[in-house]
């Protein structure tokens, strides 16, 4: 990503009873080819839900406190959220790297009717669920394959009954493409028609395939193009909102499920889980469905400093500024 400048420093006491981090951290620091940290990150003050001991005697309930991201260490425990199981560890999990660097250029925020409000760099993968975002909503996508790239339109969400589907996603499949972007959100279909012509006008991007008679091995790579489109939508050709080994999880964006989605991705809508209306009763607590997911309105701001990313190991979530989000991987 341009505009950044990447300056790790690790944290924390590294001891024997850590040694699973410590190799952890070596592999990571050093070995050519392996996962380098510090790339989805959180601006200092960011508020982190960390486990400072138990109440009483062994087996009393955990005490949690809020630590500043940048004062997370090496082997703190921060409570974090099961992905599958829907619940939260309320006795946490451990950290195995804290990572600091420099950024410049947009954050996105999220905050919620309550409140709650967490900022992440670009590619900072939050968890989301696309929940009513899309009811009566028409969406202007772009897909891509083989190096190539479309744009379209299509229902929010379609299909009736117990198994209805995001409307793009549905597209992406169809075609077999091998990543897909949203670029706008609208009202009715006469106004995504139009945000469409003008995309293909300004960006000359071919549209429907192959309804315009056209293959997707007869189009040209129009990869500069594409870029500068999703430029202007806020998004990057290099962050989809779903691809083919990109996200951190098996099963392609859905619309009732938790997805790990970047930040640049995001949309107003979008619901995020707010830590406090899970129940503490316990380190396997606070059991979640969908009515616990609350909109959260989409904002970007300027920023020049440093940001920090974790790595929690086990779950690879944890609850910043009281929201759940994923970890560093």
């Amino acid at each position: 990503m341009s505009g950044l400048t990447s300056v790790f420093a690790y944290h924390g006491v590294l001891t024997g009873v850590n040694l699973r981090m410590r190799k952890k951290w070596f592999r990571a620091a050093v070995m050519p080819g392996s996962f380098q940290p510090g790339e989805y990150c959180q601006p200092p003050g960011t508020m982190v839900t960390r486990v400072s001991g138990r109440a009483g005697a062994p087996g009393g309930a955990y005490i949690h406190e809020q630590a500043p991201i940048e004062d997370i260490g090496v082997g703190d425990r921060v409570v974090a959220l099961h992905p599958r199981g829907s619940w939260k560890a309320n006795g946490g999990c451990f950290v195995s790297e804290v990572c600091r660097r420099e950024f410049s250029g947009e954050l996105i925020r999220a905050t919620t009717g309550s409140g709650l409000s967490s900022r992440y760099t670009p590619n900072h993968w939050c968890a989301v669920r696309v929940g009513d975002s899309l009811n009566d909503r028409h969406v202007v996508y772009m897909v891509r394959k083989n190096g190539h790239y479309r744009i379209g339109k299509a229902k929010g969400v379609t299909g009736a009954g117990s198994r209805p589907q995001i409307g793009f996603m549905a597209r992406y499949h169809r075609e077999r493409a091998d990543a897909v972007w949203a670029l706008s959100l609208h009202g009715s279909e006469t106004e995504a028609i139009q945000a469409v012509r003008q995309a293909q006008a300004r960006y000359s991007l071919p549209v429907a395939v192959p309804a315009e008679g056209l293959s997707w091995t007869e189009l040209k790579n129009n990869r500069d193009r594409a870029a500068e489109a999703l430029r202007t939508h806020g998004r990057d050709i290099d962050l989809p909102l779903w691809a083919d080994k990109h996200n951190p999880q098996e099963n392609p964006v859905r619309l009732r499920s938790m997805n790990f989605i970047n930040a640049a991705n995001l949309w107003d809508g979008m619901t995020v889980l707010p830590e406090r209306v899970l129940a503490d009763a316990g380190r396997r607590a606070g059991y979640y469905t969908a009515a616990n997911w609350v909109p959260a309105r989409i904002t970007r701001e300027d920023y020049k400093g440093p940001v920090y990313s974790i790595d929690v190991e086990s779950h690879h979530t944890y609850f910043a500024d009281g929201i759940a989000t994923h970890n560093c991987r």
